[in-house]
């Protein structure tokens, strides 16, 4: 007796109609989702307040960037971050922006530029580097040659390091900088600081928020959206960095432990997405022409592709 296939395809095909339909569903919630909002209530109502929420805002930050030393990051030539970068369970996976995870690796910047490399420095990838130069990818294979590639996710993780671990000084440059209210975490009071490029939310403009601690002008916190991201997110999601053991190398006043959140700093240490342990931090020790091997390529500074 012969078996009826068409039942089989039938099957078949009603499940592939299935997937199709959930995949396009989980596509248009992702597409329809709010933009992620990070100013407060009081800040978006306190249109009159403006001016100065600005100025203390600004001083704030200005304060912070002080404090910091950052000033005296700005005018190196380069420096060097040898660290653990601990991405943690399937969000983490997705997420890493790395070739390896939880190995010690060195991130290499010019600062005020998005011009870096990252070299893996153990396990089966050692010696592996990659870099960004005026937002050309390249890879630098065991020969020494520059091969140039096409990989976002590299681009995307060092712009976005590059650009927090310098944030104060890139943030006081912003075109919308006010005062939005005070913050306590961690049994610690903070000044809240918001910035970003438009009024309004925006798919083009990012927002942060910078927790400047009362006591010693640090930064202990910084929300951030991720408007620009390699892989698809609903658009309501945000991070929140937890800067801690700050450590003060050659005048600059560096966190050697940074823990991303989901949504908001949580009181459970354990409920991260990545977490950062900072081995060294090292001011022009790394020559700066290594950093640009792609002979010929216009400089870009700190402007972005589509500037």
């Amino acid at each position: 007796m012969s078996k009826d296939y068409s039942l089989d395809i039938r099957f078949f095909m009603m499940n592939r109609i299935k997937n199709i339909v959930l995949i396009l569903s989980l596509m248009g919630l992702l597409n329809s989702c709010k933009l992620a909002d990070l100013r407060t209530a009081e800040l978006r109502s306190a249109e009159n307040e403006h001016i100065s929420r600005e100025e203390k805002g600004k001083s704030l930050l200005e304060n912070a960037v002080i404090k910091h030393g950052f000033d005296k990051l700005a005018g190196a030539e380069t420096y060097e971050v040898i660290m653990k970068d601990r991405w943690k369970g399937f969000a983490g996976k997705l997420g890493n922006v790395w070739p390896v995870n939880n190995k010690r690796i060195a991130l290499r910047f010019t600062p005020l530029s998005f011009d870096g490399q990252i070299e893996v420095l153990e396990g089966r990838k050692k010696g592996t580097i990659w870099g960004l130069q005026s937002w050309q990818v390249y890879k630098i294979d065991k020969e020494g040659k520059v091969l140039l590639k096409n990989k976002k996710r590299v681009a995307f993780g060092l712009a976005a390091f590059h650009y927090l671990f310098e944030g104060p000084k890139r943030l006081s440059n912003a075109p919308l900088i006010r005062y939005t209210g005070k913050g306590s975490f961690n049994g610690k009071d903070y000044d809240k600081v918001f910035v970003s490029w438009s009024e309004e939310p925006s798919k083009e403009h990012d927002q942060y928020v910078v927790w400047i601690e009362e006591k010693s002008g640090l930064v202990g916190l910084i929300d951030y959206t991720v408007r620009d991201n390699f892989l698809p997110s609903p658009s309501n999601i945000y991070a929140t960095l937890v800067l801690d053991d700050y450590r003060n190398i050659d005048g600059i006043v560096f966190p050697f432990k940074q823990t991303a959140q989901l949504n908001g700093p949580k009181e459970n240490p354990k409920r991260f997405i990545h977490q950062m342990i900072v081995e060294k931090l090292s001011i022009n020790t790394y020559p700066r022409k290594k950093l640009y091997p792609i002979e010929h390529l216009k400089a870009s500074g700190d402007s972005k592709p589509d500037q």
